[in-house]
């Protein structure tokens, strides 16, 4: 299924399923269907795109292309373009066809011919000029200029800050006055409401509207008075005032601030003006009247605080709504949108800007502007001449966009690849490719000599051409190779890598491979494994390493072994293999040299090393492996220990961390295997003492052979806790840990008995393993159920003919799967019916039954109601009354319904039975259970406070469960041992 296929059905299943959605059912089970449709759509669409992902390949996955595999590019060729920015401007098919190019070429053997005809565009010219973002495209991802002053913004306290000579004294400011001398004090005074500050021996002092300066003279002059007196005055805590922030600020209204605060202050506060607020025209109003406007644009550019009043108690801050708006975007200083004051021309908003920056290309600038609410124009300015730019004048909404200069260096050419020197070059008259390369020592070393490349842009749509020539040749002086260059050519010196794989060899076994040392992993062959350090595990066990390195001059075996980190501890330096591949057949031979010579630098040993040699170093385990012995059971640390020759059973428990707490003393088991003329493998086992064994009996304190099993056994029934759980009506609940074999009635003594509450007709008893029991046969039920509504809904599918007819048996499927869910939704609780008594008859009694882990007894305290359900008129709950029977239960309940099937009535007792009708004899009999005469008639019953009257619906009103005859039967089981209250209908 196609992605659009599977996008349209998807639609569709929607749509349907929420037309549906809206009708009554009296099963909505839709969603689910709906679900299962959607999961089968989503992994078709999957597996489409899976396929469509294997058909291509990804070049920015990292997939080398077909065509570039069969230009001969290397992988780390590959790698190169694709990385370097030295060939961003080249592509492999490029590179590729320059060689094919240069071939052709030197198979005619010709002198060269004129430049080969411009090959075919890979790529529009309007895809060019938008591939250089910088140059044609402008950002008008525009912020307001100035508001980021208000983000975060955090308003320090001004009680720290020191206090202007011109600061205004009012009332409740402190003025702190330390006198010495004659008189000697210090004191803390505030002013009063009337302006006063009472000063001791000296009287009232009237301050108020003094400036700070002011109050400090005329304070000092009164003090002076007092002869040899000397005054120091500073201000104390300063009063608060309250001022009014309103207009288009993010959050307008009344603010208490101190009375240094200034305008700026309580603008931050309120978190600054919204996004249509004016930072240009900014109000303080004092008594009714304007004392100043404020443009924050000389606070943000030059630093202007001057207008930054300081606030007086009552003063209002107004921010207006902002004024004309213009967006100056691209290639200037600050792009942003600012707001102006008044007319202004475009130069001077480029200087409010901040101005151009030298890339901008001032020839054209253009100007968006929304003309008379009508359109939309572009204006051009040619802003090189200064005279046009101050006579241009900006309007409301206009949004003014600086590109940057397209062309690139006009008289350079550029050297990219494998040289010394890369980079720009000025192009010159007459100069040729010899001019830029001269000889060999302009070239990085590893330079694939055989092939370079001209890229030149043919004018006048800039179409590509593509000019090889052989860098050997140029050096030797063909001059044919010597190519002139023109104005925005790009030369291309490739390493020899691009076009060969470099040369590797391979070592593995007993050799370090440090990945300081330039270990390049090798994944393991197929039929191995690997561990979590990567180490690889053969077949028999014997874990070695392996790693590539790239071969060097003059590289011998003993090199490689040190580059690789040397041979581990387990090495063997007696013979190691050499495999050497022949390069035209393919065809392997291998060598065995000794180790401990070839590190001796013996030269018939140390020898050369060519491409595709493995060396493989080999371990001395090889020829005697690691030998283990194993023990399991009642110790610290079980599992395998290396195997010691003078190792007895006491070693093997001291090495596993001693013996636990649980350990039986009397009897262990050690099993060995013994190979019979290396034809079979038996296994032989012994008991020995393992308290002699650790004591040193020799009897016992055997010796142990390779691979032998020491099974330590714990005693029987160690701490083997059972805990079984007793709540409800008895003296003591809770949990009680219990013994193997102990019974009911002794956790019952145990937790105090019952209470004078308890009502033992009423006890759940529950246990898991009859929980489990229990949900298996219901769930067999279930699935029998489940597989003949299947099977009739099949049937059914099969025989329609008309589209309705579908459509109603696609509804009744709904319906089915409904009830499935209801019905598996019941899950049993493993309860089991007992008659509990008195402690000392039930005690020894058929129910008193021994325990096991995880029981549980509730005894409850006596409900007080019997409860109907099913089709009655009224399903509810009534009084338990001792004298009513279950008929009079179900008048009360007003009756049975049409729809209710009187024969399969039951009762849900208190105590987990059923109750259902019985066949056979009506007459008086003697219920054993109810301790009384009653009759065989189920509604002549008297019921039990607790129990449930079940009334199901008929089967034969519901057509498609005419067939499914046992589904009452079903219900039934459920209920019972389930132990819920379950009607399907």
């Amino acid at each position: 299924m196609s992605f659009g296929v599977a996008t349209d059905f998807f639609s569709k299943v929607l749509y349907r399923s929420e037309r549906r959605a809206v009708k009554p059912l009296r099963f909505r089970f839709s969603a689910v269907i709906q679900t299962v449709l959607i999961l089968l759509i989503m992994l078709s669409s999957a597996e489409s795109f899976a396929a469509a992902a294997s058909a291509e390949p990804c070049i920015n996955c990292g997939i080398i292309p077909q065509e570039s595999l069969d230009k001969g590019i290397t992988p780390e060729g590959f790698d190169e373009l694709n990385t370097n920015n030295e060939f961003k401007d080249i592509k492999p098919e490029e590179v590729g066809k320059g060689r094919s190019i240069l071939k052709q070429k030197e198979n005619k053997e010709q002198s060269p011919a004129p430049p080969p005809s411009p090959s075919k565009p890979e790529e529009s010219l309007f895809e060019r000029y938008i591939s250089d973002s910088s140059a044609l495209e402008v950002s008008t991802k525009l912020k307001p200029f100035g508001y980021d002053l208000f983000n975060n913004a955090i308003v320090n306290s001004s009680q720290d800050l020191p206090v202007a000579s011109d600061y205004i004294i009012g009332p409740d400011d402190e003025i702190n006055i330390l006198v010495w001398g004659r008189i000697n004090g210090q004191y803390t005074l505030t002013v009063s409401r009337e302006g006063m500050i009472h000063f001791p021996n000296i009287g009232p002092i009237n301050v108020s509207g003094m400036t700070f300066e002011e109050m400090k003279k005329a304070v000092t002059r009164r003090v002076k008075n007092i002869i040899g007196t000397e005054i120091s005055i500073t201000m104390g805590r300063l009063r608060s005032i309250q001022v009014f922030v309103l207009g288009e600020v993010k959050k307008p209204g009344a603010y208490t601030v101190s009375a240094m605060s200034t305008l700026t202050n309580a603008l931050m506060l309120s978190g600054g003006p919204t996004g249509i607020g004016s930072l240009r025209k900014v109000e303080l109003k004092r008594d009714s009247k304007t004392v100043i406007k404020m443009d924050f644009y000389d606070l943000l550019l030059t630093g202007d605080k001057s207008k930054d009043l300081r606030l007086h108690n009552g003063d209002v801050i107004f921010v207006p709504t902002v004024g004309s708006l213009v967006g100056i975007a691209g290639n200037i200083k600050r792009p942003a949108v600012y707001e102006l004051t008044n007319i202004s021309d475009l130069a001077s908003t480029l200087e409010l800007a901040g101005g151009i920056i030298p890339t901008a290309y001032t020839q054209r600038i253009e100007v968006e502007r929304f003309e008379g609410n009508e359109k939309r124009i572009v204006i051009d300015i040619n802003a090189k001449d200064t005279k046009a730019a101050g006579r241009f004048k900006l309007q409301d909404g206009d949004l003014v966009k600086i590109t940057a200069i397209n062309e690139k260096d006009v008289n350079a050419i550029f050297l990219h690849g494998n040289v010394k020197r890369p980079g720009k070059y000025e192009i010159k008259a007459g100069m040729r490719l010899k001019d830029i390369l001269k000889n060999e020592s302009d070239l990085a070393s590893e330079t694939h000599l055989e092939y370079g490349l001209i890229k030149r842009l043919r004018p006048p749509n800039m179409e590509p051409e593509l000019m090889p020539f052989n860098l050997r040749k140029l050096f030797s002086g063909v001059q044919g190779e010597n190519l002139p260059l023109a104005s925005q050519d790009s030369i291309y010196v490739f390493s020899e890598w691009f076009f060969r794989e470099k040369p590797k060899v391979t070592i593995e076994g007993e050799v370090r491979c440090s990945t300081e040392n330039g270990m390049v992993p090798v994944t393991a062959d197929k039929g191995d494994s690997e561990d979590s350090a990567g180490e690889k595990k053969t077949g028999k066990e014997v874990r070695y390493k392996r790693c590539d390195f790239e071969l060097q001059k003059n590289f011998t075996i003993k090199d490689l072994i040190l580059l690789a980190g040397g041979a581990t501890k387990d090495a063997s330096f007696e013979e190691f293999e050499l495999y050497r591949t022949d390069p035209g057949t393919k065809i392997v031979n291998t060598m065995k040299l000794n180790l401990a010579k070839a590190m001796e630098s013996d030269t018939a040993n140390n020898i050369l090393l060519k491409e595709q040699d493995r060396v493989v170093v080999h371990s001395v385990r090889e020829m005697s492996p690691k030998q283990f012995v194993m023990i399991k059971g009642e110790v610290t640390r079980p599992g395998n220990y290396e195997y010691a020759s003078n190792w007895r059973v006491s070693d093997l428990v001291f090495a596993a961390g001693n013996l636990l707490e649980s350990a039986f003393f009397e009897e262990a088991e050690i099993a060995s295997g013994v190979v019979e003329g290396r034809k079979s493998y038996n296994i032989n086992y012994r008991k020995i003492n393992l308290g002699k064994a650790m004591a040193g009996d020799p009897a016992h304190n055997v010796a142990l052979r390779p691979h032998d099993s020491l099974y330590v056994k714990k005693i029987p029934e160690w701490k083997e806790e059972m805990f079984v759980s007793i709540t409800g009506e008895v003296v003591f609940p809770g949990q009680y840990l219990i013994k193997k074999g102990e019974t009911l009635s002794s956790v019952i003594e145990r937790a105090g008995g019952y209470t004078d509450r308890a009502y033992l007709k009423g006890v759940v008893f529950t246990r898991e393993s009859v929980r489990l029991l229990q949900q298996k046969n219901i769930d067999e039920a279930i699935n029998r159920f489940e597989q003949k509504l299947l099977m009739h809904s099949s049937e059914s599918m099969q025989k329609a003919l008309a589209p309705d007819e579908a459509k109603q048996l696609q509804g009744v499927a709904d319906q089915r799967m409904a009830l499935m869910t209801k019905l598996r939704a019941a899950k049993a609780i493993g309860r089991i019916s007992i008659n509990l008594d008195t402690l000392e008859r039930f005690k020894g009694s058929v129910y008193d039954m021994a325990l096991e882990e995880g029981d549980s007894l509730v005894i409850p305290d006596r409900p007080d109601q019997i409860q109907v359900i099913g089709s009655v008129h009224n399903q509810t709950a009534f009084v338990y009354d001792p004298k009513a029977t279950m008929s009079s239960y179900i008048k009360k309940s007003g009756g049975l319904t049409r729809d209710a099937e009187k024969k399969d009535i039951y009762v849900l007792k208190v105590d987990g039975t059923a109750l259902g009708y019985s066949s056979g004899w009506s007459g008086i009999k003697w219920d054993s259970s109810l301790k009384s005469w009653t009759t065989n008639s189920l509604m002549a019953q008297r019921l039990d406070p607790g129990d449930t009257i079940v009334v199901p619906e008929k089967l034969d009103k519901i057509a498609w469960l005419k067939e499914t005859k046992d589904l009452t039967q079903i219900l039934y089981q459920i209920a019972v041992t389930a132990g819920v209250l379950l009607v399907a209908f």
